[in-house]
């Protein structure tokens, strides 16, 4: 699943949710930088688990919102 968010101080969040049931959370928290350097520069990746077997990776833009683009 894939939801988009926007956190407490007003940036935008993708959040990609994935079921596994072989996964530990900190298999998922190993990955974390990876996350950050693929989904490329001005990203956070924050790791969190949900109910049932389910895992969050919250990518979080860290560019102003009022920025013009370059």
């Amino acid at each position: 699943m894939i939801r988009e968010e926007v956190t407490e101080d007003g940036k935008y969040c993708l959040v990609l949710v994935f079921e596994s049931k072989a996964l530990q959370l900190s298999d998922f928290e190993k990955r974390q930088g990876k996350f950050t350097s693929f989904f490329g520069p001005d990203i956070t990746a924050e790791i969190g688990k949900g109910e049932n077997n389910l895992y969050e990776v919250r990518l979080v833009s860290n560019l102003n919102a009022n920025a013009s683009p370059s």
